[in-house]
């Protein structure tokens, strides 16, 4: 049994699935039946921004233990959220895990739309994406440090941007067939975390006419990112069982732990408190703060002598002796982090 995703190796996926939408309406949200799984797929809108996603959960779903989450970014038309997530619920049956795919706004044609437009489409599926991850967690115990992000095609581009941009939340990503939305895409970031694993899925013919996700790749690595590719054999769906195998490695080999900074106290601007979020509990920590001072303590409060942006570092005791980096660019007065400084 691998950490949080349960279940033996994937098996052959059965024919086309038929989704069948249901006269029902459950606790305020509309339902659909999947002949192949014995709970009802879920239709939410969640209250931030008014967008809906499908939801489904295993019919093991226990709300006294914490559950993985993974977020499924659709393609455009005709890949429609109801398509992707019949790709994934006989998967979350097997391998234990919550699946949510949320309804995104795409040009109406592939590349009309000023630059500014397409930036304002990616900033509107980041909040799509955040809030329905957030208002899954408010009804469902999902476990933290198990959250994980999906993208199909052009999907792969809200995937990649709202994960990369947000790796508190997302441990991993994983796209297949990237078909990027905006070609601009490289650039839009100002930092990464570099210890967040991306896998990009190819299938036999990309390396072919699969133009964007070779751009994409090279320019991944030479950000340093935590990158992986693979070529799938059937280049015509994508293969989600193996993006669940992705994940399933990465809970069980690659630790997350990310750096928290904040200043509770308006009055006290330079006084800055450190907090973790972590996939395992350290044993021993030393904190550097970019200042010449140093802390052994778990949770640090640090006085920075004068503002300015300092690249705070922790060293952290992981099991079998191994050793765990991480860093930040902190802002002071006002701590505002970048993922990913340098080490």
């Amino acid at each position: 049994m691998l950490p949080g995703l349960h279940g033996n190796s994937p098996s052959t996926r059965t024919t086309t699935l038929l989704l069948i939408a249901s006269a029902m309406t459950l606790a305020g949200c509309s339902q659909l039946i999947d002949p192949n799984v014995p709970e009802p797929i879920r239709r939410f809108t969640e209250p931030q921004t008014r967008s809906e996603y499908l939801f489904y959960q295993p019919s093991s779903y226990d709300r006294n233990r914490a559950w993985p989450l993974i977020v499924a970014c659709p393609s455009s038309f005709p890949d429609a959220p109801h398509k992707q997530i019949r790709e994934w619920t006989q998967l979350a049956e097997q391998y234990g895990f919550l699946i949510a795919v949320p309804d995104l706004e795409f040009t109406k044609r592939r590349w009309r739309g000023t630059p500014h437009d397409l930036a304002a489409i990616l900033k509107r599926n980041e909040q799509r994406i955040v809030s329905t991850v957030r208002h899954v967690r408010a009804g469902h115990n999902v476990s933290e440090d198990r959250i994980l992000i999906y993208g199909w095609k052009r999907g792969a581009t809200f995937a990649l941007y709202t994960g990369m941009r947000n790796p508190e939340m997302f441990r991993a990503i994983a796209v297949t067939r990237p078909d990027l939305f905006d070609d601009k895409l490289p650039g839009r970031w100002k930092a990464i975390d570099h210890h967040q694993p991306v896998q990009i899925h190819f299938g036999v013919d990309d390396f072919i006419k699969g133009k964007h996700g070779q751009t994409l790749v090279e320019w991944l690595r030479s950000i340093g990112a935590a990158i992986t590719t693979k070529t799938l054999g059937d280049a015509r769906k994508a293969d989600t069982a193996d993006a669940v195998l992705f994940f399933q490695k990465t809970l069980r080999k690659t630790p997350w732990l990310q750096i928290r900074a904040f200043t509770p106290d308006p009055m006290k601007p330079l006084e800055v408190h450190f907090k973790t979020r972590a996939s395992l509990t350290p044993k021993q920590f030393r904190w550097y703060f970019g200042d010449g001072d140093e802390s052994v303590v778990a949770q640090p409060v640090h006085v920075f002598a004068k503002p300015g942006t300092y690249n705070v570092s922790l060293i952290a005791a992981g099991p079998r002796g191994s050793r765990i980096k991480r860093s930040a660019s902190v802002t002071v007065p006002g701590p505002q982090i970048r993922p990913g400084g340098q080490e």
